[in-house]
């Protein structure tokens, strides 16, 4: 990456049209970006200028190995087991602020662990430790369950008998202290039952059929006004 002239905090790199895709990983794999990308139009040849600050690379350096230590030193205090596969910052994850990525070995025809992901915003929304280390736990323990069973568990009793093993609540709705963090959320959702209460938000709308996942009750439906990050809108769902 060549350093601007003049400036030591800001970098920039050229690309051609063919190569915009490049653009895109680089944003996905930083996941932490401030700057700006300029588009310029040079005889039909669309160049792409990409600033990213110091600081930011810096930070995003520091995060990244603190959160490759952090994998590793509960996968060894949790299970006793030596993890050395990639963990990754991911400025693309939306839904989800953790994942398990794996794949079947063709030899043993069992799960494999290909790498960890967390999203950026995990890290710069406002979450607390203890929310972080709840949601790298819950991953860990996906992959200790498909190691141990020798098959992909996903979220089922084995799973969840795990998650108990290990004091690990498998259900907890966590939310960041700062509330832009969520201004990207359009839907929230809460159980109609006094006695639960479940509380999650969406970017897209989900089915009318659908209840709530730990009691099977009715789900209130909320659309949340994106500028003003109000309650607009009330639906009960059947």
């Amino acid at each position: 990456m060549i350093g601007l002239t003049g400036s030591p905090y800001f970098y920039f790199k050229i690309y051609k049209k063919a190569d915009t895709n490049k653009t895109d990983a680089i944003s996905s794999a930083t996941g932490i970006l401030y700057g700006a990308e300029h588009r310029l139009f040079f005889t039909g040849i669309n160049i792409h200028i990409l600033f990213i600050a110091k600081g930011a690379a810096m930070q995003l350096s520091h995060i990244q190995k603190d959160l490759e230590k952090r994998v590793k030193g509960l996968a060894m205090q949790m299970f006793g087991w030596k993890m050395d596969k990639p963990v990754v910052i991911s400025g693309r994850m939306k839904r989800t602020l953790g994942q398990y990525v794996w794949k079947i070995n063709h030899e043993t025809k069992k799960p494999a662990l290909v790498k960890f992901q967390f999203a950026a915003k995990l890290f710069t929304g406002g979450y607390k430790e203890e929310d972080i280390d709840w949601v790298i736990k819950h991953e860990l323990i996906h992959w200790y369950t498909d190691i141990t069973e020798g098959k992909p568990c996903h979220h089922n009793k084995v799973w969840k008998a795990n998650c108990k093993k290990f004091g690990v609540p498998y259900n907890r709705s966590i939310n960041p202290e700062d509330s832009e963090t969520e201004r990207d959320y359009r839907w929230q959702y809460q159980c109609s039952n006094p006695g639960c209460g479940l509380i999650f938000k969406r970017y897209r709308r989900i089915p009318k059929n659908y209840v709530c996942g730990k009691c099977r009750s009715r789900l209130k439906e909320y659309f949340l006004n994106p500028d003003q990050f109000v309650l607009t809108t009330e639906q009960n769902q059947v």
